[in-house]
């Protein structure tokens, strides 16, 4: 009886300590520091990588941006070749944009067979620009072209002068082409202008008072021809260039 007592006792004595599922924290002197311990990474995570930023396309850039400014150069065009253009760009959304553009040009020399001095074509066009995907797009708008001829040495009136005189033609139109516009992320854009065709409907000016002072009929058929190709024939833009800002 008196061992059975005992042996309660100690049972009794073990059941009353504490339990310590982790080490105890270090006293204020000991100079053991526990490990710490890292979260365990997942399957799922060690297998799924961090998800990388998006990489942002020219139709992004151009949802984000106000407008365009742009200088170019049409490489070959009609009437004349080689036109200088300036243009600003209105930026709705991905999909839409509204242009202004003007070119200009001048040569002296002959053109269709007639002697004239100089000429000088200005074009005002007025385009909306439809994307389709990230940068190609279709235009469509309206034009105003004008062309301003000088008549050369060839020309006399009536009494054996030369003439040095000019004659103006002037006609609204419609534009259509397509083309491409890449916007980067600092801003740098470039366009392409693969085809534009100007077709002109109708006739806004016209200045043809010299044809009463050239002296040969057969001179002022040919000034007249120039008049009404001018403003019968369509004109076109193939590979025209733009850079530019957008902001």
């Amino acid at each position: 009886m008196k061992y059975l007592i005992i042996i309660l006792f100690f049972i009794s004595e073990v059941q009353a300590q504490p339990y310590f599922s982790t080490p105890p924290y270090p006293t204020e002197g000991s100079k053991v520091v526990p490990a710490l311990s890292e979260p365990e990474q997942t399957e799922i995570e060690v297998a799924v990588p961090e998800e990388a930023p998006l990489k942002k396309h020219s139709k992004d850039h151009r949802a984000e941006t106000f407008g365009t400014v742009m200088v170019g150069y049409q490489f070959i065009t009609s009437w004349l070749p080689s036109k200088k253009t300036l243009s600003y760009t209105h930026n709705f959304n991905q999909k839409w944009s509204l242009e202004a553009e003007y070119s200009w040009a001048s040569i002296g020399f002959p053109i269709v067979g007639i002697d004239l001095g100089s000429i000088k074509e200005k074009r005002f066009t007025l385009q909306a620009r439809r994307f389709v995907g990230n940068s190609f797009n279709f235009t469509f708008g309206g034009a105003v072209n004008e062309f301003k001829a000088r008549l050369g040495s060839d020309f006399i009136d009536n009494l054996g002068h030369e003439i040095n005189s000019d004659f103006t033609v002037q006609n609204l139109g419609i534009t259509l082409g397509l083309g491409n516009r890449w916007q980067l992320e600092n801003g740098f854009t470039l366009g392409i202008d693969w085809l534009r065709l100007n077709i002109p409907v109708y006739e806004t000016k016209l200045e043809d008072k010299v044809l009463e002072s050239v002296g040969s009929e057969g001179d002022r058929d040919d000034i007249k021809k120039v008049i009404r190709a001018v403003n019968h024939i369509p004109t076109f833009v193939l590979l025209g260039v733009n850079l530019g800002y957008s902001f």
